[in-house]
Parts: C-alpha cells; structure tokens; sequence
C-alpha cells in the first residue's frame, strides 16, 4: 500500500508513527506466537482425533452386523456394551471436532496466515517512515 508520508514534516511525528508501529509489532508477534503454539497443539489433537474416528468406525462397523447373529449370551451382552461404548466415544468425539478436529487446526491457520500478512504490511510501513523520516 502506498502510505501519505509526504504529509508526515518533521521527525517527531515520523517517529510516532514508527512508535505506534512497533507497538502493533509486538502485539502481533505475541499473536503469532500464540497461534503458533495453538496451531501445533490443535495439528497434534486433529491427528489424533482423525485417527481414533477411523479406528472406531471400523470397530463399529465390525460389531453392528456380528451382534445380531450372535446368539443371547453373555459374550453377545459383551459385545453390545463394547459397541455402546463405541458409539458413545464416536458421538463425544464427533461433537468435540469443532474445538480439536481439522476445522479447529484450519481456523488456527487462518489466524496464523492473517497474523503474518499484517505483519509484512507494518514491516512495508514501517519502511516507508523511515525513508520519509531520513530525507527530513
């Protein structure tokens, strides 16, 4: 972006520009910080999450049509808590995907991208007020 530091006519007021400029500097860098440290938690729980779906989809799949083919004993009401517990750990995990599952992990790399861009901006900024700033 083409900044007015034409406008800015004394050093004083370049360096408050560069002042508040680095105040936003630091700021983003803790958010960036941050939602790197998130990012990496949430890329790990995203894995996790994923790969413990699978494995429970396919448990599920094999229980649901082998039930009704066994016959009423204590190995069948066995297998139907095993498959209860199953499908309550696939249910608590399917609500929990918003908070640790991919859209989570791409929501904390949206933030992530959005923070660097807006850190190049000030950084293009930041340039330009010091050029301004030198030919003063």
């Amino acid at each position: 972006m083409n900044y007015s530091v034409a406008l800015l006519t004394t050093p004083a007021e370049c360096d408050a520009a560069l002042a508040l400029a680095q105040d936003r500097q630091r700021v983003l860098r803790q958010r960036e910080l941050v939602t790197g440290y998130q990012r990496e938690n949430k890329e790990l729980s995203a894995t996790e999450v994923s790969a413990e779906m699978a494995s429970l989809a396919a448990e599920i799949d094999y229980l649901t049509p082998l039930i009704p083919t066994l016959p009423v004993s204590v190995i069948r009401t066995k297998r139907e808590d095993t498959l209860r517990r199953l499908t309550d750990r696939r249910d608590e995990l399917v609500s929990r995907q918003g908070s640790v599952g991919p859209v989570a992990l791409l929501t904390r790399e949206l933030e992530q991208g959005e923070t660097t861009a807006r850190l190049a901006e000030i950084d293009d900024f930041v340039a330009a007020v010091t050029a301004r700033k030198a030919v003063l």
